[in-house]
């Protein structure tokens, strides 16, 4: 639990306070804690106050020294401030008797954000019919609520922005506050009451505190972040231990400074509170978006912070009591934010350590942020008719877009993907098995005596010899093998999963369909045959050409198969001995192999299954700690050497005795084949009963290592039971260390 927390009164008195949710006073034997906030200093109340406050806690005193002087923050010259003209805005906003003049006269004395709100509403996403060059026609249209959102986003982003050392803290601190207003406006879209634009900007404000000591006390706050970083633990309580005080009071008291309204201090105080402690608002309305805002705080830390696991079960908690989330549900919400967050965090370049210049790009955001706030006054600024026109312009172009795509992607002869595109998805797949260590396979086909035809038939023979080999390939492939027109009469297949039986099965049942189609010239049937030639690798870490070297092999192959006479397929392994071998153990031991090795089902089902199936998306190492046979400094241990070695992961475990063979053949199977999602699958088609795949799943589990299996099948009973779906025993590994 995050509370109760008591620390050593400074001998130095500060400043009073009049946040009534984090005061406390001292007796000489006890200190008495309101709303479950802890008071590092001590603080007078206002009378007039107390009776909003919840019924008191007494708790005995266990000091804690506290290491650092919170005066020293706000005497700092660099602690961020508020211009008066936020100030007054969000004055202005709270006072039902002003009016649109008074926030047009406001405005017009910041040259900067009047340049800001003119620019926004002549932007393509307000769609106005004709350019606004009037402030005083930009407020009325945008309204005083969005101006004063704009205004207070612009000169954030401004204090967030920042160069130098501290650049990747700054960075990590503004994605996690737009995650957090991303979950929130998510919910308050969900809500009765639409909500979503306060909620956004609430939940960019929750992390206010951290922004503070960034600045304030940069040393200080960066050997918190380095300890956070290493350790899985929540940043508030190393927070307290190095400095004495967390973020969430920094954050409330800054808010207080900045005049802020009162309920945000609330929700920047209270967005870390557990579960189980008293709610601090009888107003239903902002009861429902202190929830909200504490749910977003969740997944920001979900999202963002080290301490994974800690923070997936404290979600799950949170979303389950105050939203009757179960399971399915929250993967939804996770998911629809998930998406959400992807759109807005390329938006607004949250992601600033990767750029080159931070401080433009935050700029940029806190302008994308004020568009994202006011789009709820999009449909007050378009006519009916123009929306339409809009619309259809949308749908239009989107058209146009698609068939510009098929046309960019495909052969427009033969229907298969062309060489443009199988290049780059080559180059995707090559970059996904260099990260996982997964096999790459290619099959290259070449037409037998195509030219020969082609010359004595003519073109038109030669195009539908190509139309129908392409439409005999597509009849065997898998969904998810790709297959393009190479040039000429030569084919290629990006095989999917690929295995060095499977390989030499896929090119035997593609060499026979075609040997059995039936061509025609004239009425006169006509056989043709094609020669194949394939080639599997697993390419190294540090593996740059691995794509065009399968290439290269599979095409020789194809040439032997050619020069050998034709109408035949050759197949050839470029993975090393070692490597071969521990792939082949993957494959002999995964569940859908063992399946069918003890005749409980038969090939066609589980190949069936098999198409709506992938692997765990975590790494090895990520894997190995949530399964508990590698512990976060055994994973260093290995990242820190492969850098010096340029092994994989596994090379690495092997070799420093840290996983058994038997433990990294099993990390890999539930990285490429996750058993509970197939037994998922196969119960979808009613071939055999719940227990009956039950016990199959257990009796699975028993034939595997303890270590690995007996952790990972008893580690979520119902992770992803469903109603109309088989009990899982496990569908659980969250990894607990982002790496």
């Amino acid at each position: 639990m995050r509370y109760p927390t008591i620390v050593k009164v400074l001998p130095k008195q500060p400043p009073e306070s009049t946040y009534p949710t984090s005061t406390s006073w001292t007796t000489s034997s006890e200190v008495v804690l309101y709303c479950g906030f802890p008071a590092t200093t001590k603080r007078s109340i206002d009378p007039s106050k107390i009776e909003r406050l919840a019924p008191p806690q007494k708790i005995p005193i266990h000091p804690v020294e506290t290491m650092i002087d919170p005066e020293t923050i706000w005497t700092s010259k660099h602690l961020p401030t508020l211009p008066s003209v936020a100030v007054e805005l969000l004055k202005l906003r709270n006072d039902p008797e002003a009016g649109i003049a008074e926030v047009q006269a406001l405005v017009r004395n910041d040259p900067a954000i009047s340049a800001k709100i003119l620019k926004a509403v002549n932007s393509t996403f307000f769609g106005v019919s004709s350019q606004v060059t009037s402030l005083e026609r930009a407020v009325s249209l945008l309204g005083g609520t969005y101006v004063t959102s704009l205004a207070l986003s612009f000169y954030l982003s401004q204090h967030a922005s920042t160069t130098g050392p501290l650049s990747e803290y700054y960075a990590r601190y503004w994605l996690q506050s737009v995650v957090q207003a991303t979950a929130a406006e998510t919910l308050g879209r969900r809500a009765k009451q639409r909500m979503e634009s306060e909620l956004f900007l609430a939940g960019l404000l929750l992390d206010l505190g951290q922004l503070a000591m960034l600045k304030a006390i940069p040393d200080e706050y960066q050997a918190v972040m380095t300890t956070a970083a290493t350790q899985s633990r929540d940043l508030y309580e190393i927070e307290r231990e190095q400095l004495g005080f967390d973020h969430m009071e920094i954050g409330v008291k800054l808010a207080e400074t900045w005049e802020l309204p009162e309920t945000l201090w609330k929700f920047i105080g209270s967005h870390h509170a557990a579960v189980e402690e008293p709610e601090t608002s009888e107003d239903p309305a902002t009861h429902s978006q202190e929830r909200a805002l504490a749910l977003a705080a969740c997944v920001g830390d979900f999202f963002c912070a080290n301490s994974l696991g800690i923070a997936y079960e404290r979600l799950q908690k949170r979303a389950a009591h105050d939203y009757e989330m179960d399971e399915q549900e929250l993967e939804e919400f996770l998911n629809e934010v998930r998406a959400r967050i992807e759109d807005v965090a390329d938006q607004f370049s949250a992601q600033a350590n990767q750029l080159e210049d931070p401080a433009e790009l935050m700029a940029q955001a806190s302008e994308q942020l004020a568009n994202l706030v006011m789009q709820e006054s999009v449909a007050n600024l378009h006519a009916t008719a123009r929306h339409e026109a809009a619309v259809q312009a949308k749908h239009d172009l989107e058209s146009q877009h698609h068939e510009l795509q098929q046309q960019s992607q495909y052969d427009r002869l033969t229907t298969a993907f062309n060489r443009a595109y199988f290049e780059d998805a080559l180059d995707t797949e090559v970059g996904r098995c260099v990260q996982t260590a997964h096999p790459l396979g290619l099959i290259f086909c070449d037409i037998d005596q195509f030219k020969q035809a082609n010359d004595t038939y003519g073109h038109q023979f030669g195009d539908q010899i190509l139309k129908q080999v392409a439409a005999a390939f597509l009849e065997v492939l898998r969904p998810d093998d790709i297959l393009a027109r190479y040039g000429g009469d030569e084919f290629v297949v990006l095989v999917s999963n690929p295995t060095l039986k499977g390989l030499e099965k896929l090119a035997e049942r593609i060499r026979l369909r075609i040997e059995t189609e039936q061509f025609e010239i004239d009425g006169c049937p006509l056989t043709i045959c094609v020669s194949l030639g394939a080639a599997l690798d697993i390419p190294g870490r540090s593996c740059v050409d691995v794509g065009d070297r399968v290439i290269a092999a599979a095409d020789q192959e194809m040439y032997k198969s050619k020069h050998a006479g034709g109408n035949r397929s050759q197949v050839r392994s470029l993975i090393c001995e070692s490597s071969a071998r521990l792939e082949q153990l993957v494959t002999n031991n995964r569940f859908s192999r063992w399946l069918v090795a003890n005749q409980i089902l038969d090939i066609p089902v589980v190949s069936r299954a098999l198409l709506q199936v992938t692997g765990q998306k975590a790494q090895i190492g990520q894997l190995a700690v949530s399964c508990k046979v590698l512990r976060s400094v055994d994973v260093q241990t290995i990242l820190a050497e492969q850098e010096c070695t340029g092994e994989r992961f596994g090379e690495v475990a092997l070799r420093l005795d840290l996983l058994s063979e038997d433990q990294l053949v099993d990390l890999l199977i539930l990285q490429r084949e996750d058993p509970s999602a197939l037994l998922q699958a196969i119960a979808s088609q009613d071939i055999l009963s719940r227990v009956e795949l039950q016990c199959a799943l257990e009796a699975y589990a028993t034939s595997r290592t303890d270590v690995i299996c007996s952790e990972f099948f008893a580690s979520s009973p119902t992770t992803n039971q469903t109603t109309d779906s088989v009990p899982s025993p496990s569908c659980g590994i969250a990894p607990a260390d982002p790496r």
